[in-house]
């Protein structure tokens, strides 16, 4: 027989907000459970810090998940609905609580699965929190728009190359991290624009994506990190297509989804969000002349590798050694019996000429000899 488990939920969503609000949730819980004539002692608290209540990916909530399947939860209690999910399925997790064998309490909005009418309740708090994530969403959205569109203000969206600061230092040794944030401006940061420039530079110049990679992980480079991970060919094309390096800067050219569980993924905008784009010379790190040469080149790049409108298939691509050649007749030496792009190789005994790339037709026997010429 499985011994149930007595469970205080807390959760706070960000950073921002104070630790001591687990400390206060739990207080409140307790309060509730002496209230209710319910020992309280044995309870275990559960914790989660600086994460979203419409997310599952969660310590703390997947272990609770985990043990109310295996039927090992006896009483949860939370202060509110919106501690345990904010997701538009939090009272199928309730609904499953009660099924599993336990008992959930919220102190907040009154619900108490031991008594009747308990799902309208839960219902009704479901919509109004989901609604609410909703709403907050769409006032961040808009206040991130002004501060695009106030000269160079910051929206935390600036890429590698630039670096943000306060506008008043002093407001932001004063800010304690709640109530309204100082405003802060984006600067051009030379270090890393330096490498920015250098990788237009070597990409107009014909470099290869691999190559440029090689040279930013090189430990003989002292280039700046862009992440916790090594540079990557992603990164490298991200910053080769990004407009903010030539002064225009767009935001909200995506906005974020979620499923039923909080998974969240990065899609094109809705029809009733906006897409705001701000002109900023003074922040432009690459020429136009380069910048030019490098859009060109990617276009041709995508004639030979990306897709076919549709999401269709591409053609035969260009192998990689024409594009980048180490030799002065790759691909202009054809066999004028099968058609065969005739290469350099080493035969046996280290003698370099001009080879088919597979067995020739005329050959009788089907010996690699007859690819020498």
């Amino acid at each position: 027989m499985n011994t149930k488990l007595d469970v205080i939920y807390t959760r706070y969503s960000t950073e921002q907000q104070r630790s001591e609000s687990s400390t206060d949730q739990e207080r409140r819980c307790r309060n509730e459970l002496d209230k209710l004539g319910i020992p309280h002692e044995h309870f275990e608290v559960i914790n989660d810090e600086a994460v979203s209540g419409t997310s599952e990916n969660r310590t703390g909530f997947e272990r609770i998940m985990k043990m109310m399947h295996a039927r090992q939860i006896g009483t949860l209690i939370v202060t509110e609905q919106a501690r345990f999910s904010r997701g538009d399925n939090a009272k199928l997790f309730i609904k499953d609580v009660v099924y599993y064998g336990g008992r959930f309490i919220s102190v907040t909005e009154g619900i108490d699965t031991t008594k009747n009418g308990w799902q309208v309740i839960a219902g009704v708090m479901e919509l109004h929190h989901s609604q609410s994530t909703t709403d907050t969403a769409a006032r961040v959205r808009g206040g991130q728009e002004g501060r695009v569109l106030d000269g160079n203000g910051s929206a935390g969206d600036f890429p590698f190359g630039y670096r943000s600061e306060y506008v008043d230092p002093a407001a932001a040794l004063a800010c304690r991290n709640r109530g309204p944030k100082p405003k802060k401006i984006v600067l051009i940061d030379e270090p890393s624009a330096a490498v920015v420039r250098e990788i237009f530079r070597r990409f107009a110049t014909g470099e290869s994506y691999g190559s440029i990679v090689r040279w930013l992980n090189n430990p003989a480079n002292p280039v700046p990190s862009i992440g916790k991970s090594p540079w990557h060919h992603e990164h490298v094309r991200r910053i080769l297509t990004n407009t903010k390096y030539i002064g225009i800067w767009t935001y909200g050219k995506t906005t974020t989804v979620r499923s039923s569980t909080g998974k969240k993924k990065q899609v094109a905008p809705m029809a009733y969000q906006k897409v705001t784009t701000s002109q900023r010379p003074e922040l432009r790190i690459v020429e136009q002349s380069v910048w030019i040469a490098v859009q060109s080149r990617i276009q041709e790049l995508l004639k030979i590798y990306g897709m076919k409108e549709g999401g269709k298939k591409r053609g035969p691509a260009q192998h990689y050694r024409l594009l980048y050649a180490e030799e002065i007749l790759p691909g202009l030496v054809h066999c004028l019996t099968c058609g065969s792009r005739l290469h350099t190789t080493v035969s046996g005994n280290g003698v370099k000429r001009m080879a088919w790339p597979r067995i020739h037709p005329r050959s009788r026997w089907g010996s690699s000899q007859s690819r020498w010429t």
